[in-house]
C-alpha cells in the first residue's frame, strides 16, 4: 500500500511491504500504476484542481479504478493485482492511494495449469495416432506389397529377354521399385510398433539400433544430413521392453540431428560430420555394461541443460514437451545411453 502527493511525487505514506520491496521513494508506485503516461496525467488533476474553486471534488474521491494486472521487469519480475483512488490526505492535498496484490503464485499456478492442458491435448492427439496406426498401417500394406509383387513378376517375365536394354535399364528399375516398396512397408510397420502402446513389456531382446536408424534417417536427409551405425559382434540379449528402448534411441538421434542442423547452416552440411550411434560390450566394468551412444558434432549440451536433463517435461525446445527426459532416464532401462556431442 502506497499513497503519493499528485503535485510533487512525494511518498506520503506505505506500509513495510511496499518499503521492503520498493524502497522509501515513489518509482515502485509509478511501475506499480503500469501506465508511463499515468504521472503526467496525475499532475494535469493537480493543476486543474488549483485552478478550480477551493476543496476537492467528491466526485474524484473514492472512486476506485478496476484492478489491473501488471508485471514488474524493471526491479522484481513479479506479477502484481492494482488498484487505485484519488484521496484527500491529512492537510487537504488530493493524493492517490494504490494497493498492490502480489498474484505472482497464482500467475504461475495457471501457466502450470495451461501447461498441463496442453499436455493433455498432446497426449490425446499421440493416443488418437496410436489407434489409427493399426488400420492405416493395413491399408498401406496392401498396395504396397501388390506394387512389390508385380514388379517382381514382370521382372522375371523379363529374364529370358534378350535385349540388353531391358537387362541394363528395366529390370533394375524394377527390382529397385520392389525394394523401395518393401521398404516403405517395414517403415510402416517400425511406425505401427512404435507408436501402439500399452504397459512396458520387457522381454530378452536385442537393442535394434538399425530400426531407431531408419526412423529418423528421412528426416535427417531431409536436411542434407547422414547417420552412420557401429554395432558390436556377439551382443547379448537384455532384459528391456524394446519399444521403449527404441524411443530413447530415436530421441536420441534427432536431437542429435537438431544439435548438428543448428550448428551447421545449409550451405555448409557437406562438412557436417555424420551424427553417429553405437553400440557394443564394455567389458571394463563388472558385470559387463551393454552402452549405446550417440555422438554429433553440434556444440554441444550446457551446464544447466546437463543438471535438468532427466527432470520431467523439461525442454529447451519451443515446442517441446520434454518426454525425451521420461523416456531417456537410464535408471528406468538396463542400458547406458551416451549424450556426447
Amino acid at each position: 500500500m502506497s499513497v503519493v502527493d499528485l503535485e510533487n511525487d512525494q511518498l506520503l505514506f506505505a506500509n513495510r511491504f511496499y518499503r521492503e520491496n520498493f524502497g522509501d521513494d515513489s518509482k515502485g508506485h509509478s511501475l506499480l500504476s503500469g501506465d508511463t503516461n499515468n504521472l503526467k496525467t496525475l499532475h494535469e488533476v493537480a493543476e486543474d484542481l488549483q485552478e478550480s474553486p477551493p476543496g476537492i471534488p467528491t466526485s474524484l474521491l473514492y472512486q476506485e479504478s478496476e484492478s489491473e494486472e501488471v508485471q514488474l521487469s524493471e526491479s522484481n519480475n513479479r506479477w502484481y493485482e492494482v488498484r487505485r483512488r484519488f484521496i484527500p490526505w491529512v492537510d487537504g492535498r488530493l493524493a492517490q492511494l494504490l494497493i498492490a496484490t502480489d498474484i505472482t503464485a497464482r500467475k504461475e499456478a495457471d501457466e502450470l495449469s495451461r501447461q498441463q492442458e496442453e499436455r493433455m491435448q498432446f497426449t490425446s492427439r499421440l493416443t488418437t495416432m496410436g489407434e489409427m496406426a493399426s488400420p492405416l498401417a493395413h491399408e498401406l500394406n496392401q498396395p504396397l506389397s501388390a506394387i512389390s509383387n508385380y514388379c517382381m513378376g514382370v521382372a522375371k517375365r523379363l529374364e529370358d529377354n534378350l535385349d540388353p536394354t531391358v537387362s541394363k535399364d528395366i529390370l533394375p528399375a524394377l527390382e529397385k521399385t520392389s525394394e523401395q516398396a518393401h521398404r516403405a512397408g517395414t517403415i510402416i510397420q517400425r511406425i505401427r510398433s512404435f507408436v501402439k502402446r500399452s504397459g512396458p513389456q520387457r522381454k530378452s531382446s536385442g537393442i535394434n539400433v538399425n530400426a531407431a536408424v531408419g526412423l529418423v534417417e528421412v528426416e535427417a536427409h531431409r536436411h542434407r544430413l547422414s547417420i552412420s551405425s557401429s554395432i558390436g559382434e556377439n551382443l547379448p540379449l537384455v532384459d528391456i521392453d524394446p519399444v521403449l528402448i527404441l524411443q530413447v534411441l530415436v530421441n536420441l538421434l534427432k536431437n542429435a540431428l537438431d544439435s548438428t542442423r543448428e550448428a551447421y547452416p545449409l550451405s555448409s552440411r557437406w562438412s557436417a560430420p555424420p551424427v553417429n550411434i553405437s553400440a557394443d560390450l564394455d567389458t571394463s566394468t563388472f558385470p559387463a555394461m551393454y552402452g549405446v551412444q550417440v555422438t554429433d558434432g553440434g556444440s554441444g549440451i550446457p551446464e544447466s541443460v546437463l543438471e535438468r536433463m532427466f527432470e520431467p517435461f523439461f525442454s529447451t525446445k519451443s515446442g517441446g514437451m520434454g518426454m525425451d527426459s521420461i523416456s531417456a532416464d537410464p535408471s528406468s532401462h538396463p542400458i547406458m545411453a551416451g549424450f556426447g556431442r
